[in-house]
């Protein structure tokens, strides 16, 4: 899976990475200078270095958000884990509630290798849900919209991960987000083309995700992010209450968590999903 939001310190990251990569193909076939690509890369690399540094941020400032980030995202992880765990608590033949509305094609999917901003979106959109028709009556509904909706306020210091004067640096150095983004037309609109079509030409396209470390980053455990779950193991269905926030209890009636719900794991999709190309 890739990754979606590049910011400023991971300019760093998977440009050099790119870089790196990018001089085992140099001289690899003459209709490709790679290592001209490779220098004009280095110079985003560079110029973004150089609006940092006159902006009065080190790198290493960049980097120290990524532990409030971590904290923030495994607290969005759980969080979703316990709305999912509630709504496997509930019967669907009581009242056919639209879960995928909720959660897409009807499945919890892996929460493990998610970055901050993947745990942001995903959360988002499960506040979305509340909002279909067939929600309308959904249990709890008020303190489970409260509990996401803080788990999103805490994601939403910034894309980038950083609070406070730091963000309020780089939101207000806009030569900083132009740099970023002229790395980010290079490098996706450039330097990736090339690459995936030099290895073609060799017969070596298999290797095109390895050049490019944000087309991979998500498919193992999460960056920076502390320590994770190798997967999202399916609820099992027990006779003890689900996990739920403070003050909220399964809906009045209901059979035991995971009732009448189908067995398997949580990509299992569950009765009353929506469009799947939601």
């Amino acid at each position: 899976m890739a990754d979606d939001y590049i910011d400023f310190d991971e300019v760093f990251e998977y440009g050099e990475h790119a870089v790196l990569r990018g001089k085992k193909l140099e001289g690899a076939h003459p209709i490709v200078a790679m290592d001209h690509v490779g220098a004009i890369l280095q110079q985003k690399i560079d110029k973004l270095a150089e609006v940092l540094g006159l902006a009065g941020i080190k790198r290493s400032d960049l980097r120290g958000g990524s532990t409030g980030r971590g904290n923030a995202a495994q607290e969005g992880r759980e969080e979703l884990r316990r709305f999912w765990n509630f709504i496997l608590s509930l019967n669907p033949k009581e009242a056919p509630y639209d879960i995928g509305a909720f959660f897409k094609d009807g499945k919890l999917g892996s929460l493990a290798a998610l970055k901050a901003d993947d745990v942001k979106a995903k959360v988002a959109s499960v506040l979305l849900g509340f909002g279909v028709p067939a929600n309308a009556n959904f249990p709890n509904a008020t303190t489970w919209k409260a509990a996401l909706t803080a788990r999103l306020d805490a994601l939403s210091g910034a894309a980038s991960g950083h609070t406070g004067a730091l963000a309020e640096k780089l939101a207000s150095t806009g030569d900083l987000e132009k740099a970023r983004l002229d790395f980010l037309g290079y490098y996706n609109g450039v330097a990736k083309p090339v690459v995936r079509a030099l290895l073609n030409l060799l017969g070596r396209g298999d290797e095109y995700r390895s050049f490019f470390k944000d087309l991979t980053v998500n498919e193992g455990p999460a960056r920076d992010e502390g320590p994770e779950d190798e997967d999202d193991p399916a609820p099992t269905p027990t006779t003890s209450p689900t996990p739920v926030p403070a003050g909220v209890s399964p809906m009045a009636g209901s059979a035991g968590p995971g009732a009448n719900l189908p067995a398997g794991d949580a990509t299992t999709p569950l009765a009353g999903t929506s469009d799947p190309t939601r």
